[in-house]
């Protein structure tokens, strides 16, 4: 199982770091999905695509990361969703 150090994800203000990049490992990880279901939040073609999913970033010839700022964003709207649809 990946461990994520707090600190890691916490800036000295409270916020989270904003620049840092993530990869698949610790995002799966994070968001509690498979690599399978990432992927299929960010093809057009598959029934699960969700236009607002962070889109990756390419850091070299086959390696990609998200911005840990775009993913919380998404995962914050997602509650903000989920709480305005339960009342």
């Amino acid at each position: 199982m990946l461990k994520i150090k707090e600190e890691a994800l916490i800036t000295e203000s409270g916020g989270f770091c904003s620049d840092r990049i993530i990869r698949l490992k610790e995002l799966s990880h994070l968001i509690a999905l498979s690599r399978s279901t990432i992927y299929d939040r960010l093809n057009p073609k598959s029934k699960r695509y969700d236009p607002a999913f962070p889109k990756p970033l390419k850091l070299g010839t086959s390696a990609v990361g998200w911005q840990l700022q775009d993913v919380m964003s998404w995962i914050k709207n997602l509650q903000s969703f989920n709480t305005t649809n339960i009342n």
